[in-house]
């Protein structure tokens, strides 16, 4: 038996409601909604249930999944290009059918080669580490299926959200939140098992059996020029020997035609000097590993301890330099290297949005204290790779996100200089299109290949110090230029982007 969704509309039985989702959230969904076959999804389920149960007692003569029911609830979950269907048995178990957006057609063949890239390339990570990544127990890779939709059957997360956990004044003390941390660094640090020589995506053979070598990067991207929302396009390039040249060609395919004016020549120019300062060490021979592309604490779960339970979304599991997969700390503690998205500050009730400057770096510090713990083989890992790993982080972002650039180009020149930078980003901006920037681009240079170190300060000194940098761009003699159109003098906000032109206008 099954109790199934109506949105199809040719189903008896009851819908199950569950979660918030408004309209926003399911607008872009609404044509693969009403095409899924619910009655059919169900009774796959059911089917793999059975064939679990026999495969447990093959000699039995009878099958307890024979009088399982399954029941389908509402989408509680919808990403940026996949929705969630809990599916409930009645024996207790739980699993998710996960949706692509855009497979209401079928997939092009890089749609389709991506899709089964996170199937296949989890299901290693499963066998070579004990990462709590949940099984996946059948799929489907287009439309040509009873269901009418790609799909994938997976295991249940069980636990809370670490987002929701992680603000929870009732359960979220220093020594879960630590435990939490300590507890994701020992399992990323298993990546470091499966080495590569290049970065890009497995290659795997006609039966997903085994990898043949790196392939190209397999990845999600859309049209700068588009701001409405969209699923997207699957794409793929490289693969590449060097992180340099890797970041090289991101910049360069996510400029929009307005970033390729000469007005922002001077970001472009300071970026590239960041990019060329990437140390050559973070690239020797077999330094590259898969990583997690989206390692935020909305996609971990944790028990009542803080022992991770699950680590989920795994789209876009490609591989990299060690420094951006296996060392990395996971990103909501490096907000603060994100200027623009970090909103450190008070509500209007007087609460605290984010965790202080002095928080993060306590938590950074955690992390790369569990990772060198783990005494990996030096081949393997070094410290510098966590330590790197915050600055190759926000370069990473600049090269990809034009919003975000201007505000991580200042965070650079500030945390080059020492918090003393001799120019704004403004000045600098002016001067290069002008042609009389040489003396401004030898002194970046330099500074930036002095910038690969560890954070050194305490975490009093460094709150400190970010709170100098949030007032040296406000307070820099052009700092009108960077004011909203209302006048109030702030980098943060809904308007950030008007802003951004502002300054670049000067």
């Amino acid at each position: 038996m099954t109790s199934l969704p109506t949105e199809k509309g040719d189903s008896a039985g009851s819908v199950s409601e569950s979660g918030n989702s408004d309209e926003s959230d399911t607008a872009l969904f609404k044509p693969i909604m009403a095409v899924i076959n619910f009655t059919e999804l169900a009774a796959t389920a059911l089917r793999l249930r059975q064939e679990q149960f026999a495969a447990k007692a093959p000699t039995s003569s009878t099958n307890p999944g024979d009088s399982l029911t399954c029941d389908i609830q509402r989408p509680t979950e919808f990403g940026s290009s996949n929705m969630v269907y809990t599916m409930k048995f009645s024996d207790g178990v739980e699993w998710i059918a996960r949706v692509p957006g855009n497979g209401v057609n079928s997939f092009d063949d890089v749609e389709l080669i991506m899709f089964k890239n996170r199937i296949l390339t989890t299901g290693l990570l499963r066998l070579a580490t004990s990462i709590p990544i949940p099984e996946i127990f059948g799929f489907e890779t287009g439309t040509d299926n009873p269901v009418g939709v790609p799909y994938t059957l997976e295991d249940f997360a069980q636990g809370r959200k670490l987002s929701d956990a992680w603000i929870d004044k009732d359960w979220s003390s220093e020594e879960k939140r630590t435990r939490t941390i300590r507890d994701i660094a020992k399992h990323m640090s298993e990546l470091h098992r499966l080495e590569f020589d290049k970065i890009g995506c497995i290659d795997f053979d006609t039966d997903g059996t085994n990898f043949l070598k790196v392939g190209p990067l397999l990845s999600r991207c859309y049209d700068p020029e588009k701001f409405e929302p969209t699923f997207g396009y699957a794409s793929e390039s490289g693969p590449w020997n060097d992180t340099r040249s890797y970041s090289l060609d991101v910049c360069e395919k996510s400029q929009s035609a307005e970033d390729k004016l000469d007005l922002r020549s001077g970001d472009r120019k300071l970026l590239s000097l960041a990019i060329d300062s990437i140390p050559r060490s973070l690239d020797h021979e077999q330094a590259f590993a898969l990583g997690h592309s989206d390692l935020n604490y909305q996609n971990i779960f944790v028990n009542d301890d803080g022992d991770v339970t699950a680590i989920i979304d795994w789209d876009g599991v490609c591989i990299e330099t060690r420094a951006s997969a296996l060392a990395r700390y996971p990103s909501w503690i490096t907000r603060d290297w994100d200027p623009v998205m970090y909103d450190y500050g008070d509500d209007e009730e007087g609460e605290r949005k984010e965790d202080s400057p002095a928080q993060l770096l306590g938590y950074r510090r955690a992390y790369a204290a569990s990772m060198a713990e783990l005494r990996l083989p030096e081949a393997k890992y070094s410290t510098d790779d966590t330590a790197f790993s915050t600055i190759l982080e926000a370069i990473g972002i600049a090269a990809s996100q034009e919003m975000n650039r201007p505000w991580i180009l200042m965070w650079l020149l500030w945390w080059a200089f020492q918090g003393k930078p001799p120019f704004s980003l403004n000045r600098f901006s002016y001067e290069y299109r002008r042609g009389t920037a040489d003396e401004m681009v030898d002194a970046a240079a330099e500074a930036f290949s002095k910038m690969w170190h560890s954070e050194e300060l305490d975490c009093a000194a460094y709150q400190e110090n970010y709170l100098e940098f949030q007032k040296w761009i406000m307070s820099y003699p052009d700092s009108h230029l960077m004011k909203s159109e209302d006048g109030q003098s702030s980098l943060w906000g809904e308007n950030s982007t008007t802003w951004h032109h502002q300054m670049l206008e000067c």
